[in-house]
């Protein structure tokens, strides 16, 4: 059982801006083409994909899901 669930919000313990998670890798519902990049580069199950916004600007990325406690 994975940890995060998509809806959550996130934020690292150093601050930054609150984040929500998007998709969690190995889940069904998780776009298989964001599975394919994301294990290139090293992501494995369990880790998130998150989205913020920066003023008017949407910004999103991948974490490992130990770097990121819930908020």
């Amino acid at each position: 059982m994975n940890k995060f669930h998509v809806g959550d919000v996130v934020q690292f313990k150093s601050g930054g801006p609150k984040m929500t998670v998007v998709a969690v890798l190995g889940e069904p519902e998780t776009p298989k083409t964001l599975e394919v990049l994301a294990k290139q580069q090293g992501y494995c199950v369990g880790d998130i994909s998150c989205k913020w916004f920066d003023g008017p600007d949407t910004k999103g990325s991948l974490f490992k899901s130990g770097t990121v406690p819930p908020a």
